[in-house]
């Protein structure tokens, strides 16, 4: 009596009849195959691509806020406040070790894992690099959390804070849910968080001749988004003897959004991104 055969991807036995049967499906596969490549190549799955998402910046007409290189700049005697949007390459540019890997471990971007649902390497955040220069004044004070970025929409963002209890969405708690099981999974979240650490603007005073730089950031733009303002509220440019804000002034810097898709220029990982905000 011939004793059944066992299925290595099941591990159930087969008789015979079964045993035609899978030979018979097995087969059927090996025949779609090509109707399947043809297919994947007519669109069933997406074709890689890259996403680019630069900003203009709209200087207005007072002379206090103008454009330099590709930093929108305000300016009044003593102070100078320069913005700049980071889209997701310059980020990777900033990190590269960090972004090139299978782990992403650059905090601010996926890195150069495709989303294959989308075909492109979505934008985790958008950030924004802010730079105070206090060539003049006794002591200026910028809070990032009194940030906002307002988009043509109606959303109004408001800005990440680094650990736990600084604002609503912050970098610790958003990490510490990512957390897998795995033994390096600590490290990478420290690794992450390092970055951030460093990165992140914080509230400071700044002194005469103080400079300060630090990023900004915020929750992903929606695709069809076309134009945002960046505020800056609350900036503090004077303070009395006892250490009480006694000016403060509100800044807004407009940008226009640019967002276009196209055939991807390299080839990297097609690995879903994991997670988003």
């Amino acid at each position: 009596m011939q004793e059944p055969v066992a299925d290595r991807a099941t591990g159930h036995h087969l008789d015979g009849q079964e045993r035609g049967s899978t030979r018979s499906l097995g087969l059927r596969w090996i025949w779609l195959l090509p109707y399947a490549l043809v297919l994947g190549g007519c669109g069933l799955w997406p074709v890689r691509q890259d996403r680019l998402v630069s900003m203009t910046f709209v200087p207005d007409t007072s002379g206090q806020y103008v454009a330099e290189d590709t930093a929108a700049v305000y300016r009044q005697p003593g102070l100078a406040v320069k913005v700049r949007y980071l889209a997701t390459q310059a980020l990777n540019a900033e990190y590269p070790e960090q972004s090139a890997g299978r782990v992403d471990l650059n905090p601010f971007t996926f890195g150069t894992r495709i989303d294959n649902n989308l075909g492109y390497v979505p934008d985790r955040f958008t950030v924004f690099q802010v730079e105070v220069d206090n060539l003049g004044l006794p002591r200026v004070e910028l809070d990032p959390r009194q940030a906002r970025l307002i988009t043509d929409r109606g959303d109004r963002l408001e800005p990440w804070g680094i650990h736990k209890g600084d604002a609503t969405q912050t970098f610790e708690i958003y990490y510490r849910s990512r957390r897998g099981a795995g033994g390096n999974e600590e490290e990478w979240y420290r690794q992450r968080m390092a970055i951030v650490e460093r990165a992140v603007s914080t509230r400071n005073p700044l002194f005469k001749g103080q400079n300060q730089r630090g990023k900004v950031v915020f929750d992903p733009l929606a695709p069809e988004v076309r134009q945002v303002r960046l505020q800056l509220r609350e900036f503090v440019t004077a303070f009395d003897a006892h250490d009480t804000p006694i000016k403060k002034i509100d800044l807004e810097f407009p940008f226009t959004v640019n967002n276009s898709i196209r055939p991807a220029s390299a080839k990297v990982p097609a690995e879903p991104a994991k997670g988003g905000p």
